[in-house]
């Protein structure tokens, strides 16, 4: 069980809101973030949920590293995750019929990846590989033997903050598109 009261945790917290301030800032229309858990006592299958038009569009896993765009390239563009995490995510997926997407907040760049893990039948919708080793446990440091998930996030959309007055030519389509285009 995860310290939920320390000060790496509540630095997590603060990585959250910067994540969602910037995916905000990046998406158009009628759109809104919830947040699943808004006292955080404990860890939840999924971090909240992206609604379009009053209708839930995908369900939402946050995380942040503390690296930088470059690193991830040198890295072959892949994120880790805990493999009983992401098993969750996909069963989430299936139960609820919605998407997930990975929110991935790079710390030193002021970025967020948006890589889409799960269509809403709970496939998976980008090359992921499992390893078993020595990984970090939690936010709160120490080590564990586990199994975890490298995902390909080379065709991920990244993000930086979008002021009222800015207009990102990076993306062919807002979020908000994509998810009527999708559903159509």
């Amino acid at each position: 069980m995860v310290d939920m009261t320390t000060k790496a945790v509540e630095k997590t917290f603060e990585h959250e809101k910067r994540t969602v301030e910037i995916m905000m800032s990046n998406i158009k229309g009628n759109s809104k973030f919830v947040d699943f858990m808004n006292k955080r006592t404990s860890t939840a299958v999924i971090d909240g949920f992206m609604v379009f038009d009053e209708l839930l569009a995908y369900g939402i896993e946050q995380k942040s590293r503390n690296i930088t765009a470059a690193l991830l390239d040198e890295w072959h563009d892949e994120l880790i995750i805990n493999w009983v995490k992401l098993n969750n995510l996909q069963q989430f997926a299936k139960l609820s019929n919605l998407p997930v997407h990975l929110w991935t907040y790079l710390i030193p760049d002021d970025v967020v990846i948006d890589t889409m893990i799960c269509d809403a039948n709970g496939d998976f919708t980008t090359p992921i590989r499992i390893e078993h080793g020595k990984y970090q446990e939690s936010a709160n440091g120490g080590h564990i033997i586990r199994n975890v998930a490298y995902i390909d996030a080379s065709a991920s959309h990244h993000y930086r903050f979008q002021s009222q007055n800015q207009t990102d030519t990076s993306q062919p389509f807002s979020l908000i598109q994509r998810f009527h285009a999708a559903t159509e």
